[in-house]
């Protein structure tokens, strides 16, 4: 997809799905959403936090809040994943 316009309808930005599609691409796309409920700790949690890069040092400074919330206790949390799927 090197090198194809940004995907834009007038103001709305079209799904990306149906942008591949539309170029031609593939013959056959879908996409497909999986959600999974998994126990999560304080340290899990932030883990994941650190990973998002841009609140690192937000994070940083808020630990003890954290670990405070969490009590020693495990929480479930939802991730979303999204897989697009293309036949050419």
């Amino acid at each position: 997809m090197i090198g194809l316009p940004f995907p834009q309808v007038g103001k709305l930005i079209m799904p990306m799905i149906n942008f591949v599609q539309k170029y031609g691409h593939f013959r056959y796309t879908r996409e497909i959403l999986f959600s999974n409920t998994e126990n999560c700790d304080e340290s899990r949690y932030t883990d994941i936090l650190m990973s998002l890069g841009s609140i690192q040092t937000i994070i940083e400074d808020y630990k003890n809040e954290i670990k405070q919330i969490f009590n020693g206790k495990d929480f479930s949390i939802d991730f979303s994943y999204r897989m697009r799927i293309g036949v050419k």
